[in-house]
């Protein structure tokens, strides 16, 4: 059986780590901040006997090295952990990122690779749960892609090769899926806020209406899964968004924004040419108010 060592231990690296431990797979886990650590025994403890937090970036007896550190410290983090482990030539190596190529891991002297989990983390034992059936984007040299694709079976992924000149792409869409959700829930709890029915009760019912349209793609595409007035073709409720909005104005560029992805997407589900030019005189309602000021 393969043996991995993780070097780095936040959130993706913890629950990487913790389920090769589970596993018996993992060798050495390592960090350079002891409370990260500390913090990671106690959500798993199967790490404890693996730890370490001083001295070289020690990968043991692992045949595949796991980097799980941020983007602009991995080749330097590489560059030690290469210079303190032995045979590194023997080696595969490997990073989480999802933005940068194996290329950034700089000169290894085995093959390099990358694995990089399409999924939002939280660092604790629910990671398990969160990773099967997780896309895995991974790409690499010779071993280094039968190793990625390995550790992503093994982590309970489906792993597709995403290969260098795509990674941007790839990065890009993966931040639009996984953070436009959070910047459109701040909005979301700006509004009700404003209109003082702000409550813990409200706030919960909006994640799980927001959890709930993210599920629904699962089952169809953007536009057959796209609810609200657009959907509706609503002109009149939009004109109500319009009027509201002057109460939170820094909000009038994304909704306008919104508002014409959200109006191509009506078209694309087939609403009616009529319904469409009312919801557009309805969205240019909503930006009236930035256009005077």
């Amino acid at each position: 059986m393969t043996r991995y060592a993780v070097i780095g231990l936040g959130k993706a690296g913890r629950a990487v780590a913790g389920l090769l431990a589970e596993q018996g797979l993992l060798v050495s886990a390592w960090t350079r901040n002891e409370a990260t650590g500390a913090a990671a025994v106690a959500i798993l403890p199967a790490l404890a006997p693996l730890l370490q937090t001083r001295g070289a970036l020690a990968a043991g007896e692992a045949e595949v090295v796991i980097f799980a550190v941020p983007d602009d410290q991995l080749s330097a983090v590489a560059r030690g952990a290469v210079a303190t482990n032995s045979r590194p030539e023997e080696r595969v190596w490997l990073h989480l990122s999802g933005a940068s190529g194996y290329e950034t891991l700089g000169a290894t002297g085995g093959p390099r690779g990358l694995c990089h989990p399409l999924q939002s983390l939280r660092g604790d034992a629910g990671d398990r749960e969160a990773l099967l059936g997780a896309f895995f984007a991974i790409d690499g040299e010779g071993r280094a892609l039968d190793a990625a694709r390995s550790l992503a079976e093994r982590l309970g992924g489906r792993p597709e090769q995403v290969p260098g000149e795509a990674r941007a792409a790839y990065h890009l869409a993966a931040a639009l899926a996984g953070n436009a959700p959070y910047a459109t829930m701040q909005a979301a709890l700006t509004v009700i806020a404003a209109a003082n029915i702000d409550s813990p009760a409200l706030r919960a019912g909006l994640a799980r209406l927001a959890h709930g349209a993210t599920a629904n793609m699962l089952l169809a595409p953007p536009a057959e899964a796209l609810t609200g007035p657009f959907a509706r073709g609503d002109a009149g409720t939009v004109l109500r968004h319009a009027d509201r909005l002057r109460a939170t104005p820094e909000l009038l560029p994304l909704y306008a924004a919104l508002g014409q992805r959200w109006l191509e997407l009506a078209e694309a589900r087939g609403l009616s040419d009529r319904a469409i030019a009312a919801l557009s005189a309805a969205l240019a309602a909503a930006e009236e108010p930035r256009r005077e000021g």
